[in-house]
């Protein structure tokens, strides 16, 4: 008989720090939404996440000692004490798309108690990109994931909880997150929307010299720190892996079609404008930086007033982002 879940007793021998990230396509980057299900809430309740095998990312066994969850990138979460609570995963043949109301028929033969019940508390933190994280929460035991093509299935178990919310990150429906990143110079202000896959992500920029010539730079990268341009106050935050030119329109937009392929998803592009100003003098916008959406093949099954009730309410595409210690 195949498993995909074993729980083991090993003897501990110094590891290099090491960890994994689901759904590993936001390993570097924050999903779409937030949730307070199930750490944020202020009732008792029961919250299973099922990440299909793919979302998952991992194709050779692998010893999973610890997980932390990813606070919402742009949250400032309060620290948050005595949460009753008791972790357990495991393999399942459910993918997340036939998630059922019943928690017990979503669990695999493997399903095990994880995290035994105990007093657990929350971190504060800060905005960060893609966002910070829980601090781990260590398994009483090690596990031994064998990825046989199964769905991964946590669930929680929370008997009691104060009040106080902690918003997690997770993906979800809908374009990624868009940040701005410094201030534009000459007047230039760059926005954008849009960003899922299959449709269009649009940069657009606001100010300038209707006429004059502009560039927008591409990129994939924000620099460590912003780069001077020759105009006193002008400068650049991000790389360029593109350049493509317009000119300025009222307003000026650039439109880059997106296809409809999975792994555009947590890619993160960057988008700042320059033109020149009445003075032949070089101006820039502000960077934006775009997360790339797309759908996730990750679902939760939840009931926020019981952890006791055998059923919950099911939702798709949604999977708060989870690391895990190996």
């Amino acid at each position: 008989m195949r498993h995909s879940f074993l729980l083991v007793s090993l003897v501990s021998l110094p590891l290099a720090a090491q960890s994994h990230v689901i759904p590993h396509a936001l390993t570097n980057a924050p999903g779409s939404s937030s949730t307070n299900f199930p750490l944020g809430n202020s009732t008792p309740g029961r919250v299973q996440y099922i990440y299909d095998n793919h979302e998952v990312g991992l194709t050779v066994p692998v010893t999973l000692r610890s997980l932390e969850i990813r606070a919402l990138f742009s949250a400032s979460n309060v620290a948050k004490s005595n949460i009753d609570l008791e972790i357990s995963l495991g393999a399942t043949p459910t993918p997340a798309a036939a998630a059922t109301t019943s928690f017990a028929n979503n669990r695999g033969p493997n399903h095990a108690v994880v995290y035994a019940r105990r007093l657990t508390n929350l971190p504060p933190t800060t905005p960060s990109f893609p966002g910070q994280y829980s601090g781990p929460l260590p398994f009483d035991a090690p596990v031994l994931y064998a990825p046989t093509g199964n769905a991964l299935l946590v669930e929680y178990d929370v008997a009691s909880q104060p009040s106080g919310t902690w918003p997690m990150d997770t993906p979800f429906t809908g374009a990624g997150p868009h940040t701005s990143i410094g201030s534009g110079c000459g007047g230039l202000t760059a926005s954008s929307t849009g960003g899922l896959i299959g449709n269009t992500l649009t940069f657009s920029l606001t100010g300038g010299i209707v006429g004059n010539p502009a560039v927008m730079l591409l990129g994939d990268l924000e620099l460590p720190a912003p780069l001077p341009l020759p105009t006193p106050g002008c400068l650049l935050y991000q790389n360029a892996l593109v350049t493509l030119s317009t000119s300025i329109a009222s307003p000026t937009s650039v439109v880059i079609p997106l296809p409809n392929v999975r792994p555009l998803r947590g890619f993160v592009a960057y988008g700042q404008f320059g033109s020149i100003d009445a003075g032949m003098n070089l101006i820039a916008s502000n960077s934006r930086r775009v997360v790339i959406a797309g759908l996730y093949d990750v679902a939760r099954v939840y009931n926020n007033s019981s952890n006791t009730s055998p059923t919950g309410t099911v939702q798709q595409n949604v999977g708060i982002v989870t690391r895990f210690g190996l």
